[in-house]
């Protein structure tokens, strides 16, 4: 009986956290983790939901035609070399 009991209280458990699936939103839509949001071909990069429910923004290439970075004042947009008198760092 004891065994039971403590099988159910564990499911209930598993049932409570696997509903709370954190997802990440962007211009009113809603992001499942691994989702990409956006692609930057011009920045090699796209916005990928992570698992804590935040955006990352992870690397696909390499080369002269990768010149933004991620803009300091909003962190989902991107500002090519020169604007705001930053470079890529």
């Amino acid at each position: 009986m004891k065994v039971a009991l403590f099988l159910l209280a564990l499911s209930i458990l598993v049932v409570n956290g696997a509903s709370k699936v954190k997802l990440c939103n962007y211009n009113g839509k809603n992001y499942r983790r691994g989702q990409t949001a956006l692609m930057l071909p011009f920045c090699c990069t796209k916005m990928v939901c992570s698992s804590n429910g935040y955006f990352s923004y992870p690397t696909y290439g390499k080369g002269k035609k990768c010149g933004c970075c991620i803009d300091p004042f909003n962190k989902n947009n991107f500002i090519f070399d020169g604007q705001y008198g930053r470079l890529k760092g």
